[in-house]
């Protein structure tokens, strides 16, 4: 009787420690695969690698970088969880499609792309920019320019179904954009 309550013992305290490592490798994977590094391993042909200093979200005069994981990975572990299934698509695509990122490929997918991407954003109703941009809710900045100010308070006092998102304006902040699909968009917007 001693001798199975021990073996059961072992047994859960080796399960404990199998369990605990399994977790513990997967909180370092899933960090790991969060890194620009890594994303931009495979999205070689990407409007951000490191020397395009051409958008606001890289380079800017407040010396804030943002990460790929912070526009494309939305707050919360559901959402984190969510965009790390995704993410084994474009590992998929990339391993077994010799055409995947190259330029002609993205050009040909790029409308499809920013549809995903303008779906998956409002499905979280911006969650992700408004992360960073935390005041555009609450106290717009004093040097807001004035239209932007005054669209920015519409849009506020809309009801949070009725708001557009972020994305709809500010398309282009850190890609390049398909200008059928943003003038598709815009007129979307002026119709609303």
């Amino acid at each position: 009787m001693k001798t199975k309550i021990v073996q059961i013992v072992l047994l859960l305290l080796a399960g404990c420690v199998i369990g605990a490592s399994f977790m513990g490798l997967s909180v370092v994977v899933m960090h790991k695969t969060s890194s620009d590094k890594y994303c931009i391993s495979c999205h070689t042909n990407h409007s951000l690698v490191p020397d395009n200093p051409q958008f606001s979200h890289l380079y800017n005069s407040k010396g804030i970088t943002v990460k790929c994981a912070d526009c494309h990975i939305a707050p919360g572990i559901g959402n984190y969880l969510k965009a790390k299934a995704g993410g084994f698509k474009d590992v998929f695509t990339y391993m077994f499609n010799g055409d995947f990122n190259t330029k002609e490929w993205i050009d040909k997918h790029r409308s499809e792309l920013a549809e995903k991407a303008l779906s998956d954003i409002a499905k979280t109703s911006s969650a992700s920019c408004i992360e960073c941009h935390s005041k555009i809710k609450s106290d717009l900045p004093k040097d807001m320019e004035p239209l932007a100010r005054e669209i920015h308070q519409y849009n506020n006092a809309k009801s949070v179904e009725d708001q557009k998102q972020c994305i709809y304006c500010h398309r282009g902040v850190a890609h390049h954009y398909n200008k059928e699909w943003a003038t598709k968009h815009t007129e979307s917007i002026k119709n609303n």
